[in-house]
């Protein structure tokens, strides 16, 4: 599933996420603020875990042209703004 690269839901609906095992009735139920991204990933070829993170930007794609304020996800911000 992951052996691509990270699934990165952008902007996701919800606010929490459950994973659920096939194998047994075993769940996790994660809760987030509302953020931009949600990246889920693992290691290829290394079972037993599951990254569930919530992301405010993004890495650089293959294709980058190296703008950084073209990048997408980036946030900015203006001195002294919180």
């Amino acid at each position: 599933m992951f052996s691509g690269d990270a699934i990165v839901l952008e902007n996701p609906n919800s606010t929490q996420i459950t994973l659920a095992s096939t194998a047994d009735s075993k769940k996790v139920k994660v809760t987030f603020p509302k953020v931009p991204y949600l990246g889920l990933w693992s290691k290829p070829l290394k079972e037993g875990f599951v990254c569930i993170e919530p992301w405010f930007g993004m890495s650089d794609f293959e294709d980058t042209n190296f703008k950084i304020m073209e990048k997408p996800g980036i946030q900015t911000l203006l001195p002294y703004q919180v």
